[in-house]
């Protein structure tokens, strides 16, 4: 993870190095596990399902006026600003035909969490909620 940070606050998107961790870790996960990564291709988010319907994708949608604020506003955060804007263009949301819940983060923390456990709980794995949507 450390190496995957450094590499974006250097100003490089490392687009499929980290990829083999996080199957490696999910291939080797026991019980419930929360992996997080961009993965902002339909692509990439395949290579780390591997086709398994027991392994959920949040998609946190947000706009990129709102997560260019929040960038702004931290402080030695691994995360340029400036590649923002190319971070959107990559940017594939969910389709209707992925295992993935949509949640917007224009709220607090505690009510993004609340929003993404009520709805983990009310779409088990295996059925598909993705909206397919990009904001």
């Amino acid at each position: 993870m450390k190496k995957i940070g450094l590499s974006l606050a250097q100003g490089h998107c490392r687009r499929r190095s980290g990829a083999k961790m996080f199957v490696e870790t999910l291939e080797e996960a026991r019980g419930h596990v929360v992996v997080a990564c961009s993965a902002l291709k339909r692509t990439y988010r395949d290579v780390l399902l591997r086709g398994r319907d027991d392994v959920r994708v949040v998609f946190l949608n947000g706009t990129q006026q709102l997560i260019a604020d929040r960038l702004a506003a931290r402080k030695g955060h691994f995360m340029p600003p400036g590649l923002l804007d190319s971070q959107f263009k990559t940017l594939e949301s969910p389709g209707p035909d992925e295992n993935a819940v949509d949640v917007s983060i224009d709220a607090s923390v505690d009510a993004i969490v609340d929003d993404i456990v009520r709805k983990l709980d009310s779409s088990p794995a295996g059925q598909h909620s993705g909206t397919g949507k990009k904001s």
